[in-house]
């Protein structure tokens, strides 16, 4: 329960109005927070005692001495629930909570506790030169691919959280081009006009073991450029807590409006040998926040630092030349994604030790069960501690009212999801419920098709749009054509179907493809669940039709039998359509160009259509579909498309070529391998003259 939900609890119950409720809290809350800062305790009848107690010194590994050392005793904030308390089944619990002998007071209408805009309140400020400047580099000068296991840099103490406004991103958007989910590297982009939240200066953090292969390597490479800042020690500090989040490492331009957070990410604690930045984690909220408050979010694996730094250096590199239109930054480079770990893989890698393989150092023993682990975000001395949680995070209420309109209007809403294109159907007699759920506020509702629960955070909503209908029945009687064509546009569909029994039943089919021998091979099927297998084969199914325009034997996901099914056409007796895009994988730039040369120039027209708005963006995708309208004939459509995007501009990871120099290599790689030359020739003479 959030504090607003206790202030409205507080309200019905008491019969009090939202403000005297939210005063009361208020001055119950000051006086707990005043008697435990002088360790009285304090007894509530039924309920329980609250009381400040010692913590003994914990250990923690320091990597610079290679051993483990004490953090001094502490007091704690614990409770102990009363015995009746405990009749109802409520255990004794403690929480740990940092403060010191002196009360830290968050005044009622300070920054830290606007509930509505973050920083409705604060000047955008200038600050002074003096606080920009790249901090100096006390540490030891540390080499590429050896770890830093000596001195870690030091500032000048600053501990103070400081909110400031200092400029606009101009050069974001809504475009996430160069992440895949679930891979490193991993790319969340700010939107263009978003106000960028200023930085404090922090000292005396211990960073982790390959940061300074990083700052080296950036160090080196943008010391000759003045105007670009290579940082370590600040924070950002976060709304409605008095901390900040740390940056392994920051780029700022502050001309361009451009902040990077550079992240590093290890799959355990090499002490307390506990997973972390696993999928699903804490991350996901403080990307979220930052993206928010116009930074940049940029990770890797901490592998990939030390085993690949130049290339980490070089997609940094490319990222800032296409967001600045800066060709100096643009690098040759061929991406090397690798896969994130789940919760489990993690656990998997420490009991191998994958850490300390790569890293080349001794397992860390662990001698005692108590020890320090450190978080993304540096903690003043004098505070009460509050881990982030979704009130740190706005949400877009504009959209929220648009979505409440449509769900009125209309007998269906189509909604698009913005990391694949997937389509879900709510039907407006079962609106959705708008809801807080994992970090995310959006809609949880039943998909009118697949029969299934779902929550998708608003952040994830690409586009919607209303329907009267969504199923269209099927007419003819070639059943070949019926499931070629809902094939290739991924939709769903509802059959009659006989079976070899002469049995005839209805059945709901999902994620149709051809049917492939992948399907029936005993290894995969043990190793994969149907979903996951029909996930491997889906970005096949382009490639298995081409040349064709029908197709009479299928592989489905069966809703009825919840199993994959294979199924023959001649055995449908009858069926409808769902007027939604349901594809079970993403066709990637690769796919794409590959249907091009083979042909299946109309796939990849489908495939674009149904692309959310930020892979519509993309200049590969642009620059795929504009190769199969040339392919169709139609020129012109290419040409204005070609022109979206300035000739000049510097495409990332194309070899620092421009736009212009990526059509025309397009247009020669057609002409050279006779590929609808003629096509390609008078869309040639076009190109030229463009100006």
């Amino acid at each position: 329960m959030r504090k607003t939900d206790l202030i409205k609890q507080i309200s019905k119950n008491a019969g009090l109005s939202i403000e005297k409720s939210r005063s009361f809290l208020i001055n119950f809350i000051d006086i707990v927070k005043e008697s435990l800062i002088e360790e009285d305790d304090i007894y509530i009848k039924g309920f329980g005692r609250l009381f400040v107690k010692k913590q003994k010194e914990r250990r923690y590994y320091n990597l610079a001495k290679k051993d483990l050392c004490l953090l001094p005793p502490k007091n704690v904030i614990s409770f102990r629930a009363s015995s009746k308390l405990i009749k109802n089944e409520v255990r004794d619990f403690g929480v740990e909570i940092h403060h010191s002998p002196q009360p830290y007071i968050i005044k009622e209408r300070s920054i830290l506790n606007n509930g509505e805009r973050p920083y409705s309140t604060i000047e955008k400020r200038q600050s002074s030169e003096k606080q920009w400047q790249l901090p100096a580099n006390e540490g030891n000068i540390i080499l590429p691919n050896k770890p830093n296991l000596g001195k870690r840099v030091s500032l000048k103490k600053n501990e103070s959280v400081v909110f400031s406004i200092v400029g606009t991103v101009t050069c974001g958007e809504q475009n996430i081009i160069y992440s895949i989910p679930n891979k490193y590297h991993s790319l969340f982009v700010p939107q263009t006009g978003t106000d960028i939240l200023g930085y404090n200066i922090f000292s005396g953090t211990t960073g982790g073991v390959t940061e300074p292969i990083l700052f080296h390597a950036l160090h080196n490479f943008f010391e000759k450029y003045s105007e670009i800042k290579i940082l370590q020690n600040i924070t950002i500090p976060i709304k409605n807590r008095n901390y900040g989040y740390k940056p392994d490492i920051a780029l700022v331009w502050r001309e361009k409006n451009v902040y990077f957070d550079i992240e590093i990410d290890e799959p355990y604690d090499i002490v307390s040998r506990k997973p972390i930045h696993y999928i699903g984690c804490s991350d996901e909220l403080r990307n979220k926040y930052l993206q928010e408050n116009g930074w940049f979010v940029i990770r890797f694996s901490e592998e990939q630092i030390v085993n690949d730094i130049e290339y980490v250096r070089d997609v940094i590199l490319n990222i800032l030349s296409y967001y600045t239109d800066d060709k100096r930054f643009s690098t040759e480079l061929k991406l090397k994604d690798t896969n994130r770990w789940s919760y489990e893989e993690a656990i998997e890698m420490e009991k191998a030790c994958v850490r300390e393989n790569y890293l080349k150092i001794e397992k860390v023993l662990n001698e005692s069960k108590s020890l320090q682990i450190y978080e993304d975000y540096v903690i003043p001395e004098q505070f009460d501690f509050i881990k982030p949680d979704l009130d740190i995070l706005t949400y877009d209420k504009s959209l929220e009212k648009k979505l409440k309109k449509s769900f009125d209007h209309g007998n269906y809403t189509i909604v698009k999801r913005n990391n694949d294109g997937y389509e879900f159907v709510i039907m407006k007699a079962f609106p959705p419920e708008f809801k807080w759920k994992d970090n995310e506020y959006g809609i949880e509702f039943v998909d009118s098709v697949e029969m299934k629960k779902y929550f998708l955070p608003l952040s994830q909503i690409d586009s919607f749009c209303n329907k009267e209908e969504i199923s269209r029945i099927y007419t003819g009687d070639n059943f070949d054509q019926f499931i070629y064509d809902n094939m290739i546009h991924c939709r769903p569909i509802h059959i009659g179907y006989r079976n070899n029994d002469g049995f005839e039943s209805s059945r709901t089919l999902l994620y149709l493809t051809p049917w492939m021998q992948a399907y029936d091979n005993p290894e995969n099927r043990k190793k994969f669940s149907d979903l996951d297998l029909i996930s491997q084969c889906f970005p096949w199914i382009y490639e298995n039709v081409i040349g064709y325009s029908s197709v009479s034997y299928f592989s489905a996901f069966c809703l009825n039998r919840s199993e994959l099914r294979t199924f023959k056409s001649v055995h449908i007796q009858g069926g409808s359509s769902f007027d939604c895009f349901k594809p079970k994988a993403t066709f990637g730039i690769n796919t794409m160009w590959e249907l091009l040369t083979k042909g299946g120039a109309e796939y990849v027209e489908i495939i674009y259509e149904n692309m959310p708005t930020v892979e519509k963006n993309s200049p590969f995708n642009i620059g795929n579909y504009c190769n199969a309208l040339v392919c169709k004939g139609e020129i012109n459509k290419a040409y204005k498309l070609v022109k979206r995007i300035p000739k000049d501009k510097v495409i990332p990871f194309a070899s620092n070529k421009s736009w212009y120099e990526l059509v025309t290599g397009d247009i020669d790689y057609f002409i050279e391998n006779d590929i609808k030359k003629e096509n390609f020739i008078k869309f040639k003479e076009k190109i030229e003259r463009w100006r």
